[in-house]
């Protein structure tokens, strides 16, 4: 940190002012409405993750079977031949 010299003494800084902002409510206050609100919210997510990862499931399945069932035709016309 450099410092500065006015008239040969050395300048100190000005202290910074912090301001505190003041909360309208405790931080010790749990507003229950809020927190079931949140818990719903949070409910309502996991449901649609879970549906998504279900028909997720279900596309792979659904496509994994076509790949088999192309591989056993193709096995199959070369056995016939």
């Amino acid at each position: 940190m450099t410092k500065s010299y006015i008239y040969g003494r050395v300048e100190t800084p000005k202290p910074k002012k912090v301001k505190q902002k003041k909360s309208h409510i405790p931080d010790d206050v749990i507003n229950q409405d809020e927190v079931e609100y949140n818990q719903l919210q949070n409910k309502i997510i996991q449901d649609k993750i879970h549906e998504t990862y279900v028909k997720a499931n279900e596309k792979l399945n659904e496509r994994v079977g076509w790949i088999v069932e192309g591989a056993m035709r193709k096995h199959k016309q070369e056995e016939d031949l």
